[in-house]
């Protein structure tokens, strides 16, 4: 009964309209996460980064070793 007091007080238009942007902004948000895939070949990545931080270290470049940090 309140669904339809909404209905009857926003109009069928406003309601199908705020549901369709509802339904737009879940999917923009959850697009990102979707997005995200796991790396081909994880070995790969993680003894790219071993090389970047070893280099990083043998130069003492703090500001290198600092921004090795993961990404999510």
């Amino acid at each position: 009964m309140l669904g339809q007091i909404r209905i009857a007080e926003y109009g069928l238009k406003d309601v199908m309209r705020k549901s369709i942007m509802f339904v737009l902004l879940l999917l923009a948000a959850a697009l990102p996460i979707v997005a995200q895939t796991a790396p081909l070949d994880p070995r790969a990545e993680i003894e790219a980064f071993n090389r970047r931080f070893e280099d990083a270290t043998r130069r003492m470049d703090n500001a290198a070793v600092v921004a090795l940090r993961p990404v999510f």
